[in-house]
């Protein structure tokens, strides 16, 4: 190719992506986008700072947490919360940034073949062969696979500052990888392999020394101190990555059956997923979004005939290498034609980019929480495509003949194309999770987490009976997992059949708690006991039993807060106010984090029961002749605080919010507190930017500025209200306050307009009809007047006020006569002498 058409190449492969990923724009959140994204309040830029990315794993879980996975991704994270500052939760801006991100690591790909191979053609092919293969699919279509996408960006990137010695960039850039997946961890030791490559060629080169001249040569090379510096670095990083996680992850059987078993199975078979990971590779055709539980069997004995997939991989990963060996120590220069001057170390230098970035997930040095995931392959199969090249660029200088060689790039081109269009299949399937866990079941049918998948799905579409279906299917599976059937007791209680669903967990909970007593309890099962205590305590009979129930599990796990919060319901309920207020204080004393969601319920729910406890000790003032009102002022305080301690953790706590509003306003609020706290809620609402019962957000916020008073802030406040009618039409409070607002500007013809929108919705409004009735008198229309105050009697026969008016309003046009019906009403009737 020609110079001047060099930008061509990287418009070909940046247009292909694009094109092939196209229909993935339109998928919605799918899997494991919903733990990632949908739901992780550290993604959401109106919820968390900046910085907590920096100390949560990839789902929100504190990294330092038991329940954490430890998969530090700090940076993919900041990505996503780039996504939501400029675009919410609409799919649209994630999946347009995966799809671009994916074209720039793979242009960034055919600049590394480039840059090593030095040949157009196989360096365009086989990099279109990357950008469009199947495999991407999850790592492209699937949000999550941002990480995937980031961290392979900066690996190049890191490597290329390192082949340019710009070594402080590669540090940079390396350290980037690694806050991106801690897959990119590894690339040190790419470079360190390219290192001790180039070692050794030159250790080679030395003809004619002895051994120990040669020896002492290559000691002072400066690529072994490279290479020993960046076995330093990554030792450091390792370290660091040590340090922040705190512990290693723990997972359960389900999540990877082969760790759980005993020598040989456990080894036999972590070594079999390497051919199947291989040939996932090699013939895309049977993708699944999931690989754990039972989709793969195990390989228990070494008579298994899938042992001989094992033992044909490692041929050939050995013949690759044993060519790799014999590549570096040849003299010869004709290896194949390139005129890139560490020619020798191709070969070598591709199956380090396979292997080294393939290990932290391949179970070989330690445990991870899947059988196989497509999306860790992304990395890998960098080295797999340039591996192909050095094959492609082998077999045409062997021939050396321009037939052969057009037959080669045409065949790679048709394998190009049916891969793009396996591709673009596979892209459908990430279109909603029912499409995407529907094909898992096509590959997996043994996978009880698919049908769970698909129960939930329906379930979250209230088809309740579908879903049961679905986790009847899962249970059937894998009789082992509980999960399956804690499900189908959640989906009957959704259908009211609360003595099937209680039967059943009482069925269930021995096995549950066999479980737990030996410590390997999946935490989910522990929602057993709260879903049990939760259908015993529709009875008020048996809140005792209840109780019970949650001081079991409490005893199980003392750290489990939802038994805590759920327990102090019952003490609520029984009007033990104390002792609810004991329980969640010992709750939050308990929590292994102090700023999680949970903690702020806690504080939620102490500032309620302080509340009750406050109207409970109100009612024995009144029957005890004692007096409060010394207590009060710190009592209300202190409910306000802990509303406010909600509200810091969660700024979309709503009950917390509304309630706290609704304090401020009362008249007994502490007068010196009560401007402080009303520009708190004032704020605090205004941040609020969940969607749920909007319009009581904009109408608790026009409140607040109504008290705060002021001209500005009543502008403000209509403007509020506005917004909450139009969420709402029928919004009285919202639609009276801004009648009574234009009231007091006298712009009469509007808050008529509003009245009138009430009488719709509410005709027998005794408020708005006074005010529509005093209205009309001050514009001198006497006979509307007397039909509001007439239609206001009818429903409140001793309205007083509408009989003083309706009164005056006789009186004034001398028919006092009508106004005779209404004096047996009136406890005093010569207040109105006729």
């Amino acid at each position: 190719m020609a110079s001047s058409c060099l930008p061509l190449p990287y418009m070909v492969i940046g247009l292909v992506t694009i094109l092939v990923y196209y229909n993935s724009l339109t998928c919605d959140f799918t899997f494991d986008d919903n733990s990632a994204v949908v739901s992780n309040r550290h993604v959401h830029t109106n919820e968390t700072d900046w910085w907590s990315v920096f100390s949560v794993d990839y789902w929100g879980t504190p990294i330092r947490s038991e329940h954490s996975h430890k998969s530090y991704r700090p940076l993919t994270l900041l990505t996503f919360r780039f996504n939501y500052l400029f675009s919410g939760l609409k799919p649209y801006g994630y999946h347009l940034t995966n799809v671009l991100l994916h074209a720039l690591v793979s242009i960034v790909c055919y600049r590394f073949m480039m840059n090593i191979l030095d040949d157009h053609w196989p360096s365009l092919l086989l990099t279109l062969f990357f950008a469009v293969h199947p495999l991407k699919s999850e790592a492209v279509a699937g949000i999550v696979g941002r990480a995937e996408l980031l961290s392979t960006l900066l690996f190049l990137t890191s490597i290329f500052c390192y082949f340019d010695s710009v070594y402080s960039c590669f540090v940079f850039h390396a350290t980037l990888a690694t806050l991106s997946k801690e897959q990119s961890l590894t690339v040190p030791l790419v470079c360190m392999s390219y290192e001790l490559f180039n070692l050794y060629i030159f250790y080679k080169s030395m003809h004619g020394l002895r051994w120990i001249n040669k020896l002492h040569s290559t000691i002072k090379h400066s690529s072994l101190i490279r290479a020993i510096l960046l076995f330093i670095f990554t030792i450091i990083l390792a370290i660091i990555r040590f340090y922040v996680m705190g512990a290693l992850p723990v997972f359960t059987k389900f999540d990877n059956p082969a760790s759980f078993e005993a020598t040989p199975t456990r080894q036999l078979t972590y070594n079999y997923l390497l051919p199947l990971n291989a040939m996932l590779m090699l013939y895309p055709k049977h993708l699944c979004a999931d690989w754990t539980m039972n989709s793969i069997p195990l390989v228990r004995e070494w008579r298994d005939h899938r042992n001989l997939s094992t033992v044909a991989f490692y041929l050939v990963l050995f013949m690759l290498m044993v060519r790799a060996v014999i590549q570096l120590h040849s003299n010869s220069t004709q290896n194949f034609k390139t005129k890139n001057q560490n020619r020798k170390i191709c070969l070598a230098f591709a199956l380090c980019l396979t292997i080294f970035p393939f290990i932290p997930a391949s179970n070989l040095l330690f445990p991870v929480g899947f059988v196989i995931a497509e999306r860790v392959l992304y990395t890998p199969s960098i080295g797999y495509c340039f591996i192909l090249a050095i094959g492609l660029i082998r077999i045409r200088d062997f021939f050396r003949n321009k037939w052969v060689t057009s037959v080669l790039y045409v065949f790679t081109l048709l394998t190009i194309i049916a891969l793009s269009m396996r591709t673009f299949e596979r892209n459908f399937d990430w279109k909603n999770d029912f499409t995407l866990f529907n094909s898992g079941l096509k590959v997996n049918p043994n996978n009880a987490k698919l049908y769970n998948n698909i129960g939930h799905y329906y379930e979250r579409n209230s088809r309740y009976m579908d879903a049961i279906e679905y986790f009847k299917q899962a249970a059937v599976k894998d009789p082992e997992d509980i999960g399956s059937e804690l499900n189908i007791a959640r989906a009957l209680i959704k259908l009211n059949r609360i003595d099937e669903a209680e039967t059943l967990l009482w069925r269930i909970k021995p096995r549950v708690r066999n479980s737990a007593i030996r410590n390997r309890i999946v935490p989910s099962y522990l929602n057993l006991w709260i879903n049990l205590a939760q259908v015993i305590s529709m009875n008020n009979s048996r809140l005792n039993e209840a109780e019970n129930l949650y001081r079991e599990v409490i005893s199980i796990r003392r750290g489990f807060v939802d038994a805590y919060i759920n327990l102090g319901e019952i003490y609520i309920r029984r009007s033990q106010l104390k002792e609810a207020i004991e329980i969640y204080q010992e709750a939050l004393s308990r929590a292994e984090y102090k700023n999680d969601l949970k903690a702020a319920d806690l504080f939620y729910n102490i500032a309620i029961a302080r509340t009750l406890q406050l109207a409970n000790d109100s009612n024995m003032e009144q029957n005890n002749s004692f007096s409060l009102d010394v207590y009060r002022p710190s009592i209300l305080r202190e409910i306000a605080g802990n509303f406010v301690l909600a509200i810091d953790i969660n700024s979309n706590h709503k009950e917390a919010l509304i309630n706290l509003a609704i304090l401020v306003q009362k008249p007994d609020f502490p007068e010196e507190n009560r401007t402080h706290y009303r520009e708190y809620v004032l704020k605090a609402l205004q941040a609020y930017t969940k969607n749920e019962e909007q319009e009581v957000i904009e109408f608790n916020i026009a409140i607040t500025l109504l008290d705060l008073g002021g001209l500005n802030n009543r502008m403000e406040a209509i403007q509020h209200l506005k917004r909450a009618v139009q969420i709402k039409p029928n919004f009285r409070s919202a639609l009276y306050n801004l009648a009574l607002l234009y009231y007091d500007f006298k712009d009469y013809t509007n808050a008529l307009h509003y009245l009138q929108q009430i009488n719709e919705y509410h005709s027998n409004y005794a408020k708005a009809l006074l005010l529509m009735a005093d209205i009309f008198s001050k514009l001198k229309q006497m006979d509307r007047a007397e039909q509001a105050y007439i239609k206001v009697l009818e429903t409140d026969n001793v309205n007083y006020e509408a009989l003083h008016n309706l009164y005056q309003i006789y009186k004034l046009n001398h028919r006092l006569d009508r106004f005779k019906k209404y004096l047996p009403r009136l406890s005093n009737p010569n207040q109105f002498p006729l």
